[in-house]
């Protein structure tokens, strides 16, 4: 373990070693919930599992990989990072199809040869990269994280990330997810997406508790139904206005259910649903940034 830094001074562990030690603490006495299905092969997960959120996050992975044991986990995330010569093109789906994420529990690898077959059924709406083309894209896609997740719960799995593009049609987000489900959906895999909920902002700590109960019931009601055209029509509602719960990534949230719909699953199981405050928005007196966030088995 001393090769690994886990047994580090907290004060002196890396923010990737302390994200690991979490997880494992997180996890101690959790048992998975009655009624959740033996195989489950889809999750919705928070989006950034800072300290607040390992708890989720972790509980929630580690339902997944217990009851799969997949040899690879696609991760669904949206590019963020900007278009320049050295990125590739904004609209497209962007596939890592070789390299490793360093973490300080050893590398996770990609899967370079499922990679390629994912290309193949996008055609001309996907580009290949190595680890290293999706450095500048990663942003809030959840690459920075999961890796060191899934090696304190699942070492030797491997991963396949698949980045949105960030103005992703509803369209493709639905072909993408059913392509790895016509391509991959006899193959030991399985599917994760970090999603954030809705986000409100508020001067009031309870209203803004309440309001986004409210909004977040909203969205888990389709969610947990994997009703596609009830997601798709809050989409249209909210887009835009963080006042009626705008969902952060609905492209991610539309992939995961069409490929949880397209492997058979009738409803989402909720692992647990948390809320939190972001912090103080610049500017703007006592008001905060508060965001409700869920993690769902499917």
């Amino acid at each position: 373990m001393s090769e690994s830094g886990m047994d580090r001074d907290p004060e002196t562990a890396s923010p990737g070693e302390a994200l690991a030690e979490l997880a494992r603490q997180q996890l101690q006495g959790w048992r998975i919930p009655e009624g959740i299905p033996m195989a489950p092969d889809t999750a919705i997960l928070p989006l950034r599992p800072d300290p607040e959120m390992v708890r989720t996050a972790s509980r929630v992975l580690h339902t997944l990989l217990v009851r799969t044991c997949p040899d690879t986990l696609f991760l669904l995330g949206t590019r963020r990072g900007d278009s320049s010569d050295d990125t590739p093109d904004e609209h497209l789906v962007t596939v890592g199809a070789a390299g490793s994420f360093p973490t300080p529990l050893g590398a996770v690898s990609i899967d370079a040869k499922r990679a390629p077959r994912l290309g193949r059924i996008l055609g001309d709406r996907a580009v290949l990269v190595g680890v290293e083309g999706l450095d500048p894209l990663e942003g809030e896609s959840g690459l920075e994280t999961i890796p060191i997740l899934l090696q304190v719960l699942a070492p030797g799995c491997r991963v396949l990330p698949i980045l949105l593009p960030s103005d992703c049609p509803p369209a493709l987000a639905l072909e993408v997810g059913q392509a790895i489900v016509d391509e991959f959906g006899d193959d030991n895999i399985s599917l994760a997406a970090p999603l954030e909920l809705s986000r409100a902002v508020a001067a009031e700590k309870e209203r803004a508790r309440e309001q986004l109960r409210v909004q977040d019931a909203e969205w888990l009601r389709p969610i947990l139904g994997l009703d596609l055209e009830g997601c798709l029509d809050r989409i249209g509602k909210t887009a835009g206005d963080e006042a009626t719960g705008a969902l952060e990534q609905p492209a991610v949230l539309l992939a995961a259910l069409a490929h949880a719909h397209g492997r058979g699953a009738a409803l989402g199981h909720l692992i647990e649903y948390v809320r939190t405050a972001e912090g103080p928005l610049p500017g703007a007196g006592s008001s905060e940034i508060w965001n409700g966030r869920a993690g769902v088995i499917f």
